[in-house]
């Protein structure tokens, strides 16, 4: 390696790791500031908390589209099949995601309290600033260096590192789904409505008695399916993904069909 080379390198890494502690800093102050309003003690705190937080998190990053340099274009809206496809996608994914907190219990991990502060906070507020920040602030500049794939999985392993669990495969496998939508449609609402859906499902499903039911007693029985349940309920997932996301790539790279009257140039 030249001279130059090397302090090319050199450059390009220091940049790099400014880009990366800035987005990673902001990353984390929102999650302290939403982690805050969901487990705050005091309901009202709480909620207003959650709410001040989330009209500053879309006035700054969303109207405003604050910090500069990260928006690759990726605020416009979705492309339809999100809203027809993308269901089966998130329904294949709740499942799996059912199966895996009935799984979590059976290992008596402790969940964090259930109030109505942290519902709002897990279906509005954690999925805008996840998205946000691992996808549009980390992935989007990482897709330059690494590729798309690189650029998903790397990320994903990230976000998986940051769920706290013994075992990351859902959050890395939902990680990789949410990076891929965002890559495909070039939208980051994609992977925002497909994580608020899900993680609407989860909690009101918890609500219906026979779910709950059927999750204290399958928790308290500790079967050996379990585990092999959420491998083939992720496997489902990546099937219909994979069939969705290739459907959006090859409808976004057709060329438009030329208007009648008019010259193939």
């Amino acid at each position: 390696m030249s001279e130059e080379s090397g302090t090319e390198l050199l450059q390009w890494l220091a940049r790099a790791v400014r880009t990366g502690m800035h987005r990673g800093v902001m990353l984390l102050l929102w999650l302290v500031v939403f982690g805050a309003a969901a487990t705050s003690e005091s309901q009202s705190v709480g909620a207003a908390l959650l709410v001040l937080g989330l009209v500053a998190f879309l006035l700054l990053h969303v109207v405003r589209r604050l910090p500069v340099g990260w928006d690759r274009g990726r605020l416009g809206p979705p492309p339809l099949s999100v809203l027809t496809t993308g269901v089966l996608v998130s329904l294949a994914v709740v499942a799996a995601e059912v199966l895996w907190v009935v799984y979590r219990n059976a290992l008596d991990v402790e969940g964090p309290p259930d109030t109505f502060v942290f519902r709002t906070a897990v279906i509005l507020a954690f999925p805008l600033i996840e998205e946000f920040g691992f996808r549009l602030w980390l992935q989007s500049p990482l897709e330059r260096h690494l590729g798309g794939a690189g650029a998903v999985v790397a990320v994903a392993l990230l976000y998986a590192s940051f769920q706290g669990t013994a075992l990351p495969l859902s959050p890395f496998l939902a990680a990789c789904l949410y990076g891929a939508a965002l890559l495909i449609t070039g939208s980051i609402w994609t992977p925002v409505l497909l994580h608020t859906v899900q993680n609407a499902a989860l909690i009101f499903l918890g609500d219906v008695p026979a779910v709950d039911e059927w999750a204290t007693a399958t928790a308290a029985a500790s079967p050996g399916w379990l585990l092999p349940a959420v491998f083939a309920a992720w496997v489902v997932v990546a099937a219909i993904a994979f069939v969705w996301l290739r459907g959006l790539m090859r409808s976004t790279s057709a060329p438009a069909a030329p208007t009648p009257g008019s010259k193939p140039r």
